[in-house]
């Protein structure tokens, strides 16, 4: 009896044995497979860098020459032809934007913060969409906390004055309310900053985005920043802030309105052929009637009480 469990034993640490070798042969198959791959992506990437690189100068080839025709109603076919292809090359086709597979230099702010080295390039075109709807769901995430964080703090900076008895907008904050308005200071300069980061990656991928439009987020998080630093015991800045703060509400109003417009309007861009996928913020103003009614005032409105605080800070 004590014979057979040996031998019982035995087996089944031989058996084990086996499986491991086996398990460590198919690893280093495996491991071998994923370098294949690697080094035939590679390559394959870096042969169709270099003949995008090649059908874009051809390209600019055969414009230059096509300015050059003496028939012009030749010309103007070429230049439509060249035109359309050179639209296909930068996102209206069905790849995508292809110059993002010729290594495309990463911009400043990703430079700063990631380095050089980090590749945003999304290949596939689920995860590149991903990137794009996750914008959106960004934006929309941020309007509702720029809402009710503001509004949260104009609300208890009325509850402070009634209970210190004084007039509104007079009183002094609670140590609460300082933190609150500084936590939410500090909020605003990670959004900003979050937002211009998302939009440098939106680009790299192809997204013909406009250079405003990220450059004014990086004057944002700046002015947010420079914000933190003004004296909160100062009377003269408990005004600015509750200005500021109801100001921040309107904002985040706007920004619901204008979320929905933009997305609604670049879906119907992208599907009339005018805009790519990857796009986010088109500059036509040709939308629906009734919400560029409503969003004009409101986009007007808001910035002349912008400009007003600014004023009232100097």
């Amino acid at each position: 009896m004590l014979k057979q469990r040996c031998e019982i034993l035995q087996t089944r640490e031989e058996n084990l044995t086996g499986e491991a070798e086996q398990v460590l042969a198919r690893s280093r198959a495996l491991s071998s497979r994923a370098l294949t791959y690697c080094n035939r992506i590679v390559g394959e990437s870096d042969a169709l860098a270099t003949e995008i690189k090649s059908l874009l100068q051809n390209i600019s080839t055969v414009e230059k020459q096509a300015k050059g025709l003496k028939n012009r109603a030749e010309a103007d076919a070429v230049l439509a032809t060249v035109q359309e292809a050179r639209e296909v090359v930068t996102g209206m086709g069905p790849g995508g934007d292809l110059r993002k597979f010729c290594k495309p230099r990463n911009p400043w702010l990703v430079s700063l913060l990631l380095g050089d080295k980090i590749n945003l390039v999304a290949l596939r075109r689920d995860v590149s969409q991903g990137i794009r709807e996750e914008y959106h769901a960004f934006r929309d995430n941020a309007a509702l906390i720029m809402l009710l964080g503001p509004l949260s703090l104009v609300l208890g900076m009325s509850w402070a004055d009634r209970h210190q008895g004084v007039a509104l907008g007079t009183g002094t904050l609670t140590p609460w309310l300082q933190t609150g308005v500084q936590l939410y200071l500090a909020w605003l300069s990670y959004f900003y900053l979050a937002m211009a980061l998302r939009e440098n990656v939106l680009y790299v991928n192809g997204s013909r985005i406009r250079a405003w439009w990220m450059q004014h987020h990086y004057w944002s998080a700046v002015a947010s920043l420079g914000m933190l630093g003004l004296p909160i015991n100062s009377q003269a800045v408990h005004v600015f802030f509750r200005s500021f703060l109801v100001w921040s509400v309107c904002q985040a109003i706007v920004m619901f309105v204008q979320n929905r417009y933009q997305r609604r309007r670049m879906y119907t861009r992208i599907a009339l052929g005018r805009n790519t996928s990857m796009d986010v913020v088109a500059g036509e103003s040709s939308g629906s009637s009734g919400q560029l009614l409503l969003l004009y005032p409101m986009l007007r409105r808001g910035s002349d009480l912008r400009g007003m605080r600014g004023v009232c800070l100097l």
